[in-house]
């Protein structure tokens, strides 16, 4: 449909907006922020650079090396990430990197 976005609520519902009117999930009500996801603001500056390095395909331990810090410490970063972005794996998180130029 032309003028019409699909998407998923963070419970997991699915429906279309059009575009230009208020993004609530008609299920639930839950507001949705942009094409669905926070903003990247909601992330630390920290997390931004493993986000980034993850997007690159870079496996924890691959951004712990990079960065100088523990791979524990990266996996918490990680677990971050997906909390804040209401993301469930890599793949997810990768998207929101490369649309929000953080690659």
């Amino acid at each position: 449909m032309n003028g019409c976005l699909e998407a998923k609520c963070p419970l997991g519902h699915e429906f279309r907006w059009l575009t230009g009117t208020p993004m609530l999930c008609p299920v639930c009500q839950h507001p949705m922020h942009g094409d669905q996801y926070p903003p990247v603001e909601a992330l630390t500056p920290r997390e931004k650079e493993v986000l980034a390095l993850l997007a690159r395909g870079m496996t924890n331990r691959e951004i712990a090396e990079n960065l100088y810090i523990e791979e524990c410490t990266v996996e918490h970063h990680v677990h971050s990430i997906f909390r804040k972005l209401r993301v469930r794996n890599r793949t997810q998180a990768a998207t929101y990197a490369i649309r929000n130029v953080l690659t």
